[in-house]
C-alpha cells in the first residue's frame, strides 16, 4: 500500500521517500546531506532498507517504516549497495 522511491534534490543528492499507492500522501523519510538511494521493504513491511553514500563507498541502513530507529548495517570500509530482503 505505500511505495518507497529515491527523490533526487540536486545534483549530488537525493533522498529517500514514500507515497500512498494511491499516489496521495508524498513524505520524505529522510533529509541527510549524502546520497541516499535504492529504497527496499522488508517482507513485513516494518522496515526500510536504503544505500547511502557517494558511488564509490556506500553503505546500507535501515529504518522502522515510521521512521525511527536508523542504523548503518555496514561496518568499517566495506562498499555495500543495492539492498535487498529475502
Amino acid at each position: 500500500t505505500t511505495i518507497a522511491y529515491t527523490r533526487g534534490t540536486g545534483s549530488e543528492t537525493s533522498d529517500i521517500w514514500v507515497i500512498g499507492s494511491d499516489g496521495e500522501d508524498a513524505k520524505r523519510m529522510t533529509d541527510h546531506k549524502s546520497r541516499e538511494m535504492d529504497p527496499s521493504w522488508s517482507p513485513d513491511g516494518s522496515w526500510l532498507a536504503f544505500t547511502r553514500g557517494v558511488l564509490e563507498k556506500p553503505k546500507i541502513v535501515i529504518m522502522k517504516a515510521d521512521g525511527s530507529g536508523e542504523t548503518t548495517l555496514t561496518k568499517g570500509d566495506a562498499r555495500e549497495g543495492h539492498p535487498c530482503w529475502s
